[in-house]
């Protein structure tokens, strides 16, 4: 929610797959290795969070090469 109050929504993360049927094609083609037009799993979305978009983060990058990522790291234990 704080990503679409800032102005970068609808954003991309896993309950959107629970709830976007058309979703689970997607994300199940890339499961099984095969090639994903990212330009249409995204076209709904402005920004991606968490998985399983964090998974594919190199070819996103590739997909989108203006999108800004950010990249977090918190220690394991936390």
């Amino acid at each position: 929610m704080a990503i679409g109050q800032l102005g970068f929504g609808p954003c991309h993360q896993m309950t959107e797959i629970a709830d976007a049927p058309d979703q689970h094609a997607f994300w199940q083609t890339q499961a099984e290795g095969q090639g994903v037009d990212w330009v249409e799993v995204f076209a709904r979305y402005q920004s991606q969070v968490n998985f399983p978009g964090t998974t594919v983060w190199h070819a996103l990058s590739i997909a989108f090469p203006d999108a800004k990522v950010l990249h977090t790291q918190r220690p394991e234990e936390a």
